[in-house]
């Protein structure tokens, strides 16, 4: 937000741009998670409720004192399913690193809800002995 401020002056909507990006840019992985758990349309629908969902609007535009953080808050939790699924796809470290990454945000926004996620994720990243078949 600072860096949106800092190029394009100190107004609403440059407050709010950081927000918008990272809104238009979690369409995309819940496309490509929504592909890997069942199917291409399960995908496409997903993407489709969650532009038309009009409570992001609402986060967007900061009706409430907090809710740039949830909008980055929900950004990082999806990005680091995004990565996990990534990892689970290809079994390569740097995937779970990004995982981590990512997760490590979401913690640094908000720590109480995603910290309890943080230990089945954690788990099946370091045992991998369970999602053998």
């Amino acid at each position: 937000m600072s860096l949106s401020m800092k190029l394009f002056g100190v107004g609403y909507w440059q407050f709010r741009l950081p927000s918008v990006i990272a809104m238009a840019a979690m369409v995309f992985p819940i496309n490509s998670i929504g592909k890997k758990i069942l199917n291409d349309r399960v995908g496409f629908w997903a993407a489709l409720f969650f532009v038309s969902a009009s409570v992001y609007g609402k986060l967007i535009v900061g009706r409430f004192t907090l809710d740039h953080n949830d909008v980055w808050f929900a950004f990082f939790i999806l990005m680091s399913i995004f990565f996990y699924f990534k990892y689970l796809e290809k079994w390569s470290y740097h995937f779970a690193i990004a995982t981590g990454l990512m997760a490590g945000a979401a913690v640094l926004i908000k720590w109480l809800p995603w910290y309890f996620g943080l230990f089945g994720l954690g788990r099946s990243i370091v045992d991998r002995s369970h999602l053998a078949s």
